[in-house]
């Protein structure tokens, strides 16, 4: 009898332990996930940025081109 004690004893133990190793594992990648969550919005806020100013540059270009393009025309 006290035999079965002393082994469910141990495997309780062993069943507490795997639960918070367990437990601890799943808030890690929880931790992660949020991480990474960040980065993509910080990245995507970086990358919508950077077109935006692509956008106002080359139409800021496509206007230049457009006058020097009449200013030619008109020195013919």
């Amino acid at each position: 009898m006290s035999e079965q004690i002393t082994q469910l004893g141990i495997s309780g133990i062993t069943l507490a332990i795997l639960f918070f190793i367990v437990r601890w594992f799943i808030q890690t990648i929880n931790r992660k996930d949020a991480q990474i969550s960040t980065m993509v919005d910080s990245f995507n806020t970086t990358i919508n940025n950077h077109m935006a100013h692509e956008t106002k540059a080359f139409n800021n270009l496509a206007k230049v081109i457009s006058e020097l393009g009449k200013q030619i025309k008109k020195k013919k």
